[in-house]
């Protein structure tokens, strides 16, 4: 996986939805410091996985202009469960706004989810 955080194994993009099984890089350096004795994701990487695979999906370059909700759940261990799966419902708009809704399942467990708005930059 060489640097990056994580690699998409599948993606099934479809009138507005998109589904992903992801596996993360146990590896990563973000993980040694985040925790050293227990590595968890960090939260603004899980953020960071919901704009990349978008971008993947829809081939565009996104900016999230809007976060009006963003919780974290539990905890993901990439160590104990390196794959989890995120499903994002979207409605672009006339204005190159994309309103989405977000849910990253780790181990069948909810542990992120998220609203918000992109906009294509």
């Amino acid at each position: 996986m060489n640097g990056q955080l994580f690699h998409i194994e599948g993606l099934d993009h479809q009138d507005g939805q998109l589904s992903a099984l992801l596996r993360m890089n146990t590896d990563h350096v973000i993980l040694k410091g985040h925790f050293p004795d227990q590595p968890v994701m960090p939260g603004a990487c899980l953020v960071q996985v919901v704009k990349d695979v978008m971008r993947e999906a829809l081939n565009t370059q996104l900016l999230l202009t809007n976060a009006s909700m963003i919780k974290f759940i539990s905890m993901m261990i990439p160590q104990t469960h390196p794959t989890c799966h995120l499903t994002v419902t979207y409605k672009p708009s006339d204005d190159e706004l994309i309103t989405f809704t977000a849910q990253i399942k780790s181990n069948d467990a909810v542990c992120f989810k998220m609203q918000g708005k992109f906009s294509k930059s």
